[in-house]
């Protein structure tokens, strides 16, 4: 599997509780695999990783400060107590797929209590720009 395949099993996943959703989404000079606007209106970033975690979770703190609640993506059973412990300390969530794109929210997200707006609005343009 490529990260480009896992990329697009998580949209297909958490496409139908997203009112809007989308890749590759321009944030901080960085981009969000995938960032995504919930029915709920929060605003959700998945870094989906085969390897080279350490470098998603740096990526999931600088995402941190636009979104409500930030996510490790993992092909399931990819995930070791390593990773656990940096998630849970990181107040990341992980969310893990299987092979028949059946999604699992192994560890919840924290949700953010005050993403910095303007940071906020920023991305929800961003992810609205790129998902029409």
């Amino acid at each position: 599997m490529t990260e480009k395949a896992l990329v697009r099993q998580f949209v297909s996943a958490l496409t139908s509780k997203a009112q809007f959703i989308g890749t590759e989404v321009s944030n901080f000079h960085r981009s969000a695999d995938i960032a995504a606007i919930m029915e709920n209106g929060e605003v959700w970033v998945v870094e989906c990783k085969l390897s080279a975690i350490s470098k998603a979770i740096e990526q999931l703190q600088t995402h941190m400060m636009s979104a409500d609640k930030v996510y490790l993506g993992l092909p399931k059973k990819r995930r070791n107590i390593a990773t656990i412990d940096k998630i849970n300390t990181a107040g990341f969530g992980l969310l893990e797929i299987d092979e028949q794109g059946e999604l699992c929210e192994v560890i919840p997200a924290k949700l953010r209590e005050t993403p910095t707006s303007h940071f906020k609005k920023v991305l929800m343009n961003n992810i609205t720009a790129v998902s029409q």
